[in-house]
This record gives structure tokens, C-alpha cells and sequence, in this order.
């Protein structure tokens, strides 16, 4: 047992028995850290929001890129290829915020948020 201190007198290894157990979980924390950073902490910081794009290879497979997408003038190119291929396709599936619920219905990537709470009337 990793989480138990080994009886009185033995010695397994070299190292204390609560080392393993203890570089996991710092391992674990680095790893959740890094994330909260590069998806809430660094977008707001700079001005961006990152939104995942369905990207289909070469080879027929389907994967997921990361795109930032910038609050000012740099972000234009992606929102002019945005309102394009929403013109040809009537509708992008697959596009929205990382970490936002994506509307199939309207096509909206905010989902759940106060600014798109309102009831349409008609």
C-alpha cells in the first residue's frame, strides 16, 4: 500500500515510501495547472478566445486543432473564413469555445450564457 507508512524497522528503498505517490499528485496538479492557464488565464490576458476546429487530414481522418482567435483586427482572417464557409454550408458543426456548449439549432458557440438567454418572440 503506497498510502501506508511499511512497518517498523523495514526499509524497500533507497527513497522514503511517500515518494511516488506524492510526484504523482504534483504531477497531476502540474498538468491541470498548465491547462487552466493556456484556456482561461492566457486568452484573457491577451485578448483572444481559442476555439476548436474539426480539420479533416489528408487520409480521411478527423482531428481537432486549436485556433486563437483575437479580439482586434488580427482575428478578421479566421471571422471572414467563419461567415464564408457558414454561407456555403448554411451551418458549421464542430465550431465553437473551448469549453462552451456549441448550438446546433442557431449555430451559437455560447451556449448557456447570460448574453443568449433571451426567448426569441414570433
Amino acid at each position: 500500500m503506497p498510502w501506508l507508512p511499511p512497518a517498523k524497522g523495514v526499509q524497500p528503498f533507497s527513497f522514503p515510501y511517500w515518494v511516488p505517490w506524492v510526484s504523482g499528485i504534483a504531477v497531476l496538479t502540474f498538468c491541470f495547472l498548465y491547462w487552466f492557464a493556456w484556456t482561461h488565464i492566457l486568452p484573457r490576458i491577451f485578448g483572444y478566445k481559442i476555439y476548436e476546429e474539426i480539420v479533416k487530414q489528408e487520409n480521411g481522418e478527423l482531428s481537432k486543432q486549436f485556433i486563437k482567435v483575437y479580439d482586434d483586427h488580427r482575428g478578421d482572417e479566421w471571422r471572414r473564413r467563419l461567415a464564408t464557409e457558414k454561407e456555403k454550408d448554411g451551418q458549421i458543426r464542430g465550431l465553437a469555445p473551448v469549453g462552451v456548449g456549441y448550438d446546433e439549432e442557431t449555430g451559437n458557440g455560447n451556449v448557456n450564457n447570460s448574453e443568449n438567454s433571451e426567448v426569441k418572440k414570433g
